[in-house]
């Protein structure tokens, strides 16, 4: 399905799914598995900082940064930008590469 998938986590606590998010690179395989299938996404570009505000929403856009209707379907990690307090967010984008529906 075309659109942005949105997927905010923790770096520290809770598990710290998102404690390496920083470290991913272009070209990185995210797998995400529920009950409709296995997706597999590939990392655009290296993780940006952007404004924790309203000024740092447009991550959440159909298409991230864009206005128009979506036509792939994109995942969008957030987490905080540093593993104390701060009002900056990490944020990494990737695409649909592969899937496998159940």
């Amino acid at each position: 399905v075309a659109g942005n998938m949105a997927v905010a986590g923790r770096r520290i606590t809770h598990g710290s799914p998102f404690r390496k998010l920083v470290e991913l690179r272009p070209g990185d395989e995210i797998t995400v598995r529920d009950v409709t299938g296995v997706f597999v996404y590939r990392v655009k570009a290296a993780p940006a900082t952007v404004d924790a505000g309203a000024s740092g929403a447009w991550v959440l856009n159909p298409v991230p940064g864009a206005d128009h209707a979506p036509a792939t379907a994109v995942l969008t990690l957030t987490t905080a930008a540093d593993l104390v307090a701060t009002s900056e967010r990490l944020v990494v984008f990737a695409e649909l590469f592969r899937e496998q529906r159940r």
